[in-house]
């Protein structure tokens, strides 16, 4: 079963943790924002294995409780050990100073985190909320790097030293941005693609007889991205391999991966010839044939025309 700390999830979303605790793990993508159920009950699955988020309307209605019922309420949410329980900036105005020390004396005594954040639980149900279903589904490693170039997430992929890093690092020094190499992790939303870095390698780039270059500490935050949708992807192929290239381009091949495909171009790799910018082309013509634009059916027209 997969599951993420939530102590990940505090450091990445800068929570502030209101009570003592060892540790914590999320195991489904959803958050539980429980509303209702305080009221009328809820089910061990609902509170053991998602993030619990309280706000404005359960502040009120803990607030309405007698002292009794309240804790009555509290102690049964608790014994299901919820990964954590989060409170938003509307819960914590509207809630008493006695009603927030009830929840951290609680909270202690079953070892549950709890934090609050600064944002409305309609935002944090948002951005917390895309960031599990992220981590939740389905995904695979890719042997390449991946880099965003004029807006367009890429997947460079080819055989082992056919020059993907040092095309990389070319888009770098060009003004693009890094995502990653070697691995990268893509994950399927729906129809879109998502690629990350492997954590061991993120922000490295490794390229033959230079070594391991920090791309953070050397070009500079700006030209670095832990995430990007996959778009397209090149396939670097040595020329001397006889492989027949689209001489037209005006036909993309499918890369099949998590049950769907990405639209795929395959690059020849020569002595002499600039690799970057060949990628830097192949975007801006796969940008154009999303507007419409196609050179090919100009050319044809032409022909007509004479």
């Amino acid at each position: 079963m997969k599951k993420i700390s939530v102590k990940e999830i505090i450091k990445d979303f800068n929570l502030e943790v209101l009570n003592d605790f060892s540790e914590g793990y999320i195991k489904r993508p959803s958050i539980k924002r429980l509303g209702l159920l305080l009221g009328c009950g809820f089910s061990q699955e609902t509170i053991s294995l998602n993030l619990a988020a309280w706000g404005t309307d359960e502040a009120i209605f803990l607030e309405s409780l007698e002292f009794n019922k309240r804790k009555k309420i509290l102690n049964k949410i608790f014994k299901l050990k919820p990964p954590a329980l989060l409170l938003s900036v509307g819960f914590i105005e509207k809630a008493t100073e006695g009603l927030i020390n009830e929840l951290i004396t609680i909270s202690n005594q079953f070892a549950i985190p709890l934090v609050k954040s600064k944002e409305h639980l309609s935002t944090l149900m948002i951005n917390i909320g895309t960031v599990l279903s992220e981590q939740f589904v389905d995904s695979v490693n890719v042997h390449g790097c991946a880099v965003v170039v004029n807006g367009i997430g890429v997947l460079i992929i080819g055989e082992s030293g056919v020059g993907k890093s040092e095309t990389v690092l070319e888009l770098i020094q060009k003004g693009f941005t890094f995502v990653s190499d070697d691995t990268v992790t893509i994950s399927r939303l729906g129809h879109m693609f998502i690629g990350k870095p492997a954590k061991i390698t993120r922000d490295i780039l490794e390229v033959r007889g230079i070594g391991l270059i920090d791309i953070r500490k050397i070009y500079g935050v700006s030209k670095i991205s832990y995430k990007t949708k996959i778009d397209l992807v090149l396939e670097l192929i040595n020329y001397s391999n006889k492989t027949e290239f689209d001489r037209l381009g005006n036909d993309y091949l499918k890369y099949e991966i998590l049950n769907s495909y990405i639209p795929k171009k395959n690059i020849p790799v020569n002595k002499g010839r600039t690799v970057s910018d060949l990628v830097v082309a192949a975007v801006n013509t796969f940008i154009a044939a999303k507007h419409g634009i196609d050179a090919v059916k100009k050319i044809q027209e032409r022909i007509q025309e004479n």
